[in-house]
């Protein structure tokens, strides 16, 4: 089945076409879920998003990526139940960094996936969440500041942040003894 066809007969509730959509991109929509929350968490907010999907899918007009559409909504799922949970914060909360700099770093060293998803998720949520939208979604400032309800400044300085708690947490784990 093509791609537009699955979403058609998606638009038209068929249940076993949303059945092979879920299975399609589940897996790879945990992977963005997993950037946000911890797994304990992902399931039921990929589901939420799932559902979500299936609700608004007629809304989708067949212009631009529909993988990207569905991203949306599922990068827009998270955010939410962040928000809900008050894990992330808006505007006026946290002192601007002045200092414009970004931490430069590099290493040889190689680590696996989950190795850099749990640095990634080390990160405390109101930086974690702006570092994934800048360097994962790669949204701009002003994007990240409008879907945040923060100021452009205070994405960059969160962004610098997260950078700095993520070299940190890199050079801890290289500089442990094993």
């Amino acid at each position: 089945m093509s791609e537009s066809e699955l979403i058609k007969a998606c638009q038209k509730n068929d249940r076993k076409a949303q059945e092979l959509l879920y299975n399609q991109y589940a897996r790879k929509f945990q992977g963005v879920v997993l950037l946000y929350v911890p797994y304990s968490e992902s399931k039921d907010i990929l589901h939420e998003a799932f559902i979500k999907i299936f609700l608004n899918i007629k809304q989708y007009l067949g212009k631009g990526s529909f993988e990207g559409w569905m991203r949306r909504i599922v990068v827009n799922a998270a955010l939410n139940y962040l928000r809900s949970k008050k894990r992330i914060s808006f505007p006026g909360e946290e002192a601007l960094d002045n200092q414009t700099e970004e931490p430069e770093f590099t290493t040889h060293q190689e680590f696996t996936e989950s190795q850099l998803l749990e640095f990634i998720n080390a990160i405390p949520d109101k930086y974690r969440v702006v570092f994934v939208l800048s360097c994962i979604e790669e949204l701009s400032h002003k994007e990240i500041a409008e879907q945040l309800g923060i100021t452009e400044e205070n994405s960059r300085a969160r962004l610098k942040r997260a950078k700095t708690m993520l070299k940190e947490s890199v050079l801890s784990h290289i500089n442990s003894p094993i």
